[in-house]
């Protein structure tokens, strides 16, 4: 009998969930861990954890392992094993719990395809931050929820520590194409869908709107900033982060604009070989203030400020305008927007400890 298995298939909580597993380990739990969708791949990519495919549905994989507790991450898929998982296990008599490692959507994740928010709610929801807590709403209150901190920057912290005794200066060399003289400035992109499509899309609310071509969130905001960059002189070393869940091809009409892409691996690397970095609302910019780097975030509307991590919400340089993009890209340019931060360790063993005492 396995004490946990985890399930993930997305890459944003597996950043909160893969960081447990050794704290679970160190509690002498066992535990089995099944990946699906992006986070097969995420995973190999950035972890030196093992994770293997779900063999068939619920109740098989459920036979297979013989948990004696659920633990899923949550997705955008209304039709995730996650769910079934977590229905399956309450069924059998087994203590359910689920990661939610962000506010955004926070009360469609266990709806699947039913009306009622609370169709999938596990026994207990661990959560990264108060934000997070919060967007949960109605759910807070009908289960049990830890705030535990975010394991993501403990792990951070750790791999920040091994770039520091490898050298910025090597690090560089090896992160960046070519040796560029230019400041070198990232680009944090995300996907421009979600569980509630049209927030992701240009509306009435866009206070900047691109070329006026395009309509996704990312590709407008994009388009603003390559046209903030072009007016820089001199010009900025560009490069182009992409999301776990990025493919090439839905940007291929703007890599052209970038000096060069980066996809796979760790993305603190990037961030800490670069001068400056901005983006949206991705976790890349708090590993990017984790690493010292000057940041800001780029949103098309001032309700999305609400959905950046926490742990940069309330300090960040947040452009919404224009002008506000070209005095901010000035102003990390220049080195300025680098954020006091004071995170604490113990997210991972937080997490673990409200596991164990469902057992």
């Amino acid at each position: 009998m396995t004490d946990v298995l985890m399930f993930i298939e997305d890459p944003g909580v597996a950043n909160f969930m893969v960081p447990v597993i050794p704290a679970l380990q160190k509690l002498g739990l066992s535990v089995a861990l099944r990946v699906a969708g992006a986070a097969v791949e995420y995973i190999g990519q950035s972890s030196a954890v093992r994770g293997w495919p779900p063999e068939g549905d619920a109740r098989a994989v459920l036979e297979a392992v013989a948990p004696r507790l659920v633990f899923t991450g949550t997705s955008e898929n209304r039709n995730s094993l996650g769910l079934a998982l977590i229905s399956e296990g309450r069924a059998r008599g087994l203590p359910t719990v689920a990661a939610v490692d962000a506010p955004s959507n926070a009360t469609e994740r266990f709806r699947g395809f039913s009306g009622a928010p609370l169709a999938f709610a596990p026994d207990h929801i661990l959560v990264p931050d108060d934000n997070t807590a919060g967007a949960l709403g109605a759910l807070a209150r009908a289960v049990g929820v830890t705030i535990c901190g975010h394991p993501h920057y403990d792990s951070v912290l750790e791999h920040l520590s091994e770039l520091q005794r490898e050298g910025r200066d090597h690090v560089r060399a090896r992160a960046i194409k070519g040796r560029p003289q230019a400041p070198v400035i990232v680009f944090a992109a995300e996907i421009s869908t979600g569980m509630v499509p049209a927030l992701y899309q240009r509306s009435d609310d866009y206070s900047l709107h691109g070329s006026g071509h395009h309509h996704g969130r990312t590709e407008v905001v994009i388009e603003e900033f390559m046209e903030a960059i072009a007016g820089i002189t001199p010009r900025p070393h560009t490069v182009l982060r992409l999301h776990p869940k990025n493919t090439r091809e839905e940007l291929a009409h703007l890599l052209d604009g970038f000096d060069e892409v980066s996809q796979g691996g760790p993305g603190i690397d990037i961030v800490f070989a670069a001068d400056a970095v901005c983006g949206m609302t991705s976790v890349l910019l708090a590993e990017a203030a984790l690493a010292g780097r000057p940041v800001l975030a780029i949103i098309p509307r001032s309700e999305e400020r609400v959905w950046l991590p926490q742990l940069i919400q309330r300090d960040i340089t947040v452009a919404e305008t224009r002008p506000a993009l070209h005095d901010g890209l000035a102003r990390i340019l220049k080195g300025e927007g680098v954020l006091p931060l004071n995170v604490h360790g113990g997210a991972a063993e937080r997490a673990a400890a409200a596991i164990r005492l469902l057992l």
